[in-house]
């Protein structure tokens, strides 16, 4: 099986799962567990360590290169895997970490959002997104399927900085 259907795999088995109060914490233990032991804690965003914990899942031989790669922080993990030499492209492919960053007026800041690519088509993606909710929303309640337009040119909100192409095992 090829690694970008692992991937998608691996993250459409979290499908539905949901935080309890503001990034407080899981309805599901072995879920909560899985995401501290990849950094998360109460009240910190999640959808970089929900990337984290299915590329960790899968990658199990190159987990000590994803502790360096994977941030709590969307964008820095973009940086991250530019700088260790992982493919980027503003192309989509399956399996991929989508990353977007928020722009405020034109202005880049520091916060955005990650998610995995399941499938595209034209101009559209559709992702799997850890702290995210039906409406895609960079702050969820939940692991949600979201399809958006692609958007590299968003000046007021998350845009696209691209994606981080799966290696294969």
């Amino acid at each position: 099986m090829r690694i970008s259907n692992i991937i998608t795999e691996v993250a459409t088995g979290f499908l539905g799962y949901r935080e309890i109060g503001q990034n407080e914490g899981f309805e599901h233990p072995v879920f909560q567990k899985m995401l501290y032991e990849r950094g998360w804690r109460s009240g910190m965003a999640w959808c970089a360590v929900f990337a984290e914990l299915v590329y960790y899942t899968v990658y199990k031989d190159r987990r000590k290169e994803l502790d360096r790669l994977f941030n709590v922080s969307a964008v820095q993990t973009w940086h991250n895997f530019v700088k260790g030499g992982w493919t980027v492209s503003g192309v989509p492919v399956r399996g991929a970490l989508a990353v977007w960053q928020l722009h405020r007026e034109g202005v880049k800041d520091w916060r955005g959002h990650i998610a995995i690519v399941e499938s595209f088509e034209k101009d559209m993606i559709t992702t799997i997104d850890g702290n995210s909710n039906q409406s895609g929303g960079r702050q969820g309640i939940e692991v949600a399927r979201i399809t958006r337009v692609l958007n590299f040119q968003e000046d007021n909100g998350l845009r696209l900085l691209g994606f981080i192409i799966p290696k294969e095992i």
